[in-house]
């Protein structure tokens, strides 16, 4: 019942905010029509958002090995979608990095290891897109300081963003820093806080899980380049439907900075994907570029997402359910085996 009225509480915000947006002129869903007169870019943008969670799942694979279990690239592909379909179809009621981590986990020994990689994975994965902001708050703030002319980093707005967006980027990496130190980690007093936990043994386990990614420094540092570089078919997707739109203002240089803003907003967790929220950050943050179309181009790329996640996402774990129901069938059809076999002359 908690679950259930989290999930009526976050939904209801959402409602609130397109409403709002709406009545506020800020947002205008028969723009959206406009994707019926270029299917060949809505397409485009498709691909692009599909190949960004096909990476994503690989980043995730190696997260896996690292926990010294292989993967194949199928079954990571299978889990990460089912686990979108049921962040995106079931929001509160079960958690899609909850089932991605069960079935991963099932039948291995490494449970907790394996639990923390899809964490670990998510969280892998939000620091590159912060990162990804941090330097475009560099490049915008450096550009106005080199040209000296007032542009989008004297809003007051992007200021404040922008230095959220820098000091959560140094949070992440000390606090990352400290629990992949082997120093940290042998340390007398990191031993009596783990002795003094709740269920001592699972978080000595998950302490561990997350320390054994600073051991492999090389698999982990592939990894991150994985989730950067699942980032560049993302922005790509996100500007063939800025172009589905008509959206003119910006120019290349402007997306660089603009998009890598917008979606570290829309990583706020209120709704599946940032629904709400992020039409919230693209609207404010495109509008000072000179662009009135953000929160239209947020709520494309959501719809867009969530199709994929509960089409795709559906239809793998549909074939997962059937494929083993069909194994345990054919499991009980099968005659038992006994220990001698008779020959009939």
């Amino acid at each position: 019942m908690k679950r259930f009225l989290v999930s009526i509480l976050r939904f209801g915000i959402v409602a609130a905010i397109l409403v709002f947006l709406f009545r506020s002129g800020q947002f205008e869903p028969a723009k959206l029509v406009k994707i019926f007169a270029r299917p060949d870019l809505f397409l485009a943008g498709t691909f692009f958002i599909i190949s960004t969670t096909l990476i994503g799942a690989l980043r995730w694979r190696l997260l896996v090995r690292i926990q010294n279990v292989n993967l194949g690239v199928w079954e990571s592909i299978k889990l990460t979608y089912i686990g979108l379909f049921f962040s995106a179809a079931l929001p509160g009621a079960v958690s899609g990095d909850i089932v991605k981590a069960y079935h991963v986990a099932r039948g291995r020994h490494q449970k907790a290891a394996l639990a923390t990689s899809v964490v670990f994975d998510r969280v892998l994965g939000l620091y590159t897109l912060i990162l990804a902001g941090t330097v475009a708050v560099f490049i915008g703030v450096a550009g106005e300081l080199f040209t000296g002319e007032a542009g989008a980093w004297s809003n007051f707005y992007m200021q404040t963003v922008g230095l959220f967006v820098v000091a959560l980027f140094g949070l992440l990496t000390v606090c990352g820093g400290l629990f992949m130190s082997s120093r940290v980690r042998r340390s007398a007093l990191m031993e009596r806080l783990l002795a003094k936990l709740p269920f001592q043994k699972t978080a000595a386990e998950i302490y561990d899980a997350v320390y054994s990614y600073g051991r492999k420094p090389a698999l982990t540092l592939k990894a991150a380049v994985l989730s950067a570089e699942a980032q560049i078919p993302l922005y790509l997707g996100i500007w063939c439907f800025a172009v589905l739109l008509d959206i003119e203002e910006l120019s290349g240089l402007d997306y660089i900075i603009a998009l890598p803003v917008s979606l570290v907003i829309n990583a706020i967790p209120v709704a599946p994907g940032g629904l709400g929220i992020g039409e919230v950050g693209f609207s404010a943050v495109f509008s000072i570029f000179g662009s009135s179309e953000g929160a239209e181009l947020a709520m494309l790329f959501h719809a867009v997402f969530l199709v994929l996640a509960v089409g795709l996402g559906g239809l793998m774990y549909l074939f997962m359910d059937v494929l083993g129901k069909n194994r345990e069938k054919a499991k009980l059809q099968q005659p038992p085996q006994s220990g001698h076999q008779f020959k009939l002359e």
